[in-house]
């Protein structure tokens, strides 16, 4: 009978453990996802006033016009990753640290603050893949920067945003207002029947998007 209580008791003690502990991370997953929406709306203003300023998103020619007007040596501006294009919102002065970049993924950490010798964004401290393709389009809305996403596909990463966002992905588009959309377990966001990246979508005018993936 003492037995019996005891298995009992044990029992209970590991599903309320259980429970607590899947709480606990149901929790961390929900915060790294707000986190995440409040940096792409923060950053929103940025890319916005960039573009005033510059005549388009983050591209190889604006990254010139920064390196002529703006020099500083210690920031590569390249053209391959995000990291490279974020990077020219900070050296043109329109964000003054590194923190909006960053989300949560299975392959990120949090920026160490550090801007000076080279050590400007450096891999792993943002989250977010850039749309290089539409740097220059003329509509008016299209996404911009997303998470989280397999590097080198257009695919969203399932395993990421299952562990880190509770399954769900994050989409900053040009409107300022970030979207939460559910991942299934292939990588795809379904948008009216059609894959989130289906060049037919007509958020994308026509033009094929090409990802500049975060380092």
């Amino acid at each position: 009978m003492v037995v019996g209580i005891a298995t009992v008791f044990v029992t209970a003690l590991a599903v309320i453990s259980g429970f607590i502990v899947s709480r606990v991370l149901q929790r961390q997953r929900e915060g790294n996802r707000e986190e995440a929406w409040r940096n792409a709306r923060s950053l929103s203003c940025a890319f916005y006033t960039f573009k005033d300023d510059f005549g388009s998103y983050p591209c190889e020619d604006t990254a010139r016009l920064i390196k002529d007007n703006i020099p500083d040596r210690s920031a590569k501006l390249g053209n391959v990753s995000a990291n490279d294009f974020f990077r020219q919102l900070i050296v043109s002065g329109m964000v003054d640290q590194e923190k909006p970049f960053f989300a949560r993924s299975l392959s990120s950490h949090k920026p160490d603050s550090v801007m000076t010798d080279g050590k400007l964004l450096e891999k792993g401290e943002t989250g977010f893949a850039y749309m290089v393709s539409h740097a220059t389009c003329k509509e008016e809305n299209f996404p911009l920067i997303l998470t989280p996403l397999v590097k080198g596909k257009l695919l969203f990463d399932y395993q990421s945003a299952r562990k880190c966002f509770d399954g769900k992905v994050i989409v900053l588009s040009t409107d300022g207002l970030p979207n939460i959309h559910i991942v299934d377990k292939d990588g795809h966001v379904w948008i009216h029947g059609k894959d989130f990246f289906d060049p037919s979508q007509p958020y994308w005018h026509g033009i094929p998007p090409k990802v500049a993936w975060p380092e």
